[in-house]
């Protein structure tokens, strides 16, 4: 099981005790203490919806049927009419071929250039077979994250802020969740920077994780296609000869 893989578990895991806590705290009238744990669960379902979206670029639209499909079957259970039943019985027979068909499309790795997907070349910045990445996002916007090594950790920097704030590719609200995220903004203002500084074992997972928060979260990428790429840094920076 890979890195996203995992995570995903955990978080189903984290999910299916929360539903028990709610439920726990319903049946003894402790509202407050519903409330606040229906708040963590809606964050994790937001998390799951990432991390899923980010494993099948397909997640979404199988979700979305898969809910239109159980709702036309409620609706049938209650439906009277012979006439509309039918009409009900073959809208869900057409959802069903639909959802069918995508289940039968392979996930399909996020490739850069047909090359690599993005956990391989983490594994192979987190082994020191290159120096650092530059995730690009959206090269027309010039809108890309690069990962590269620091004595303080791993070092993540998204550059180019201002330029991205006057073209209002990056509001206010977005950096607040950047910082939210562990990204501070330099004095200039013009690149906002976090630190990583975790085992390498878990390096990878770190980054998968903030990397999709970001993309889906912050700017609410759907996918990621001919806009992005990943290219191999190789050059030192000042922190790493420090």
């Amino acid at each position: 099981m890979d890195d996203l893989q995992t995570l995903i578990k955990e978080l189903e895991t984290e999910k299916a005790g929360l539903l028990r806590l709610i439920d726990e705290a319903v049946k003894d009238q402790e509202f407050l203490s519903a409330h606040f744990h229906s708040e963590a669960l809606g964050q994790i379902n937001r998390q799951l919806q990432t991390l899923k979206n980010l494993d099948d670029e397909l997640y979404d639209k199988k979700y979305f049927l898969e809910i239109g499909i159980e709702n036309v079957r409620k609706r049938l259970k209650e439906e009277t009419s012979d006439k509309f039943k039918s009409v009900l019985n073959r809208h869900i027979e057409e959802k069903e071929k639909e959802l069918h068909r995508l289940n039968q499309i392979p996930k399909r790795q996020r490739a850069i250039n047909g090359k690599c997907h993005l956990q391989d070349y983490l594994e192979q910045f987190v082994k020191g077979k290159v120096r650092g990445l530059r995730i690009i996002l959206s090269k027309s916007d010039n809108l890309s994250i690069e990962i590269r090594n620091s004595k303080y950790g791993t070092k993540l920097t998204m550059p180019n802020i201002k330029k991205l704030e006057a073209e209002y590719l990056l509001t206010e609200e977005q950096l607040l969740k950047m910082g939210g995220l562990g990204f501070s903004l330099n004095d200039r203002r013009d690149r906002a920077t976090a630190i990583l500084n975790v085992d390498k074992k878990v390096v990878t997972e770190k980054i998968m994780r903030l990397i999709s928060i970001i993309v889906f979260e912050v700017f609410y990428f759907k996918e990621l296609g001919n806009e992005s790429a990943i290219e191999i840094l190789n050059r030192r920076t000042r922190d790493e000869m420090k």
